[in-house]
């Protein structure tokens, strides 16, 4: 096939192949995609929905980009938690991978506000949206836990700042918790999450009366630590290898 002009537009095609192309995988803002015709064509147009349509699976963040996350923690509200997420690369202390894993650590304090305390780390504001209509599952690759209870987050729609400050917003959250477990021989926990089963809530509590989750237009993604109104505190860290979208049937990365 030909190469693609510098713009590319977003769709199945083939007309043409993007012209890094590599001989399995290519990634592009983060994305991880089968290199397998239709080929999917990507756009370097701004504010376009990265569409995953064709792929019974696609690995998102792969490889991990630290410059595509920032802290939301509850300072944002006078609180004392914070976070950060870093890069472990492969062959270093705690990453026995061959990839580079995602470090979110940090400490979670509840006392300051009365009970609940929050630390995060998003998709920076100038992330494209994504488009994942075509999944019904997204699946975490956990190597290393430390027994406490997390939060995974969909937004499709981000209010403004007012005045420089962060507003909330409703997200769809699952909550996952493992054991404390740290795994140096290359094997993961997984923890496999259909959409159908993500809540919406509003500043931790569930809400009752939000439209559908739109899935073809996610804003943001959120990797959260809070305290359940007072269960939990203290130091914390995950780290993360890999984060799947999968369609129901896909035998990749499911639980056993």
């Amino acid at each position: 096939l030909p190469t693609c002009p510098p713009r590319w537009l977003l769709h199945n095609a083939l007309h043409c192949r993007p012209p890094t192309i590599s001989a399995t995988l290519f990634f592009w803002r983060g994305f991880s995609i089968d290199h397998q015709p239709p080929y999917l064509i990507l756009s370097a147009e701004m504010h376009i929905p990265v569409t995953l349509r064709a792929l019974a699976t696609a690995a998102l963040f792969t490889p991990w980009d630290k410059s595509q996350w920032v802290a939301s923690d509850d300072t944002v509200r006078n609180g004392m938690s914070h976070s950060a997420l870093d890069i472990i690369e492969p062959g270093t202390v705690g990453n026995p991978f061959s990839e580079t894993i995602a470090n979110f650590h940090g400490k979670l304090d509840y006392a300051t506000l009365g009970g609940a305390g929050f630390a995060s780390q998003r998709t920076v504001d100038d992330w494209l949206s994504l488009d994942i209509s075509a999944y019904d599952t997204i699946t975490l690759e956990i190597p290393y836990a430390d027994g406490k209870r997390y939060s995974f987050n969909l937004k499709d729609t981000v209010p403004p700042p007012i005045n420089g400050v962060e507003q909330s917003g409703v997200s769809w959250e699952f909550n996952f918790q493992l054991p404390a477990v740290n795994h140096t021989d290359g094997q993961t926990e997984k923890i496999v999450m259909p959409i159908s089963e993500f809540v919406p809530t509003f500043r931790g509590r569930v809400q009752n009366n939000t439209a559908p989750l739109d899935l073809s237009s996610i804003k943001r993604v959120n990797i959260m630590i809070r305290s359940f109104f007072a269960e939990q505190d203290g130091e914390f860290e995950l780290h993360i290898k890999s984060v799947v979208a999968s369609k129901e049937g896909s035998q990749e990365l499911r639980s056993t």
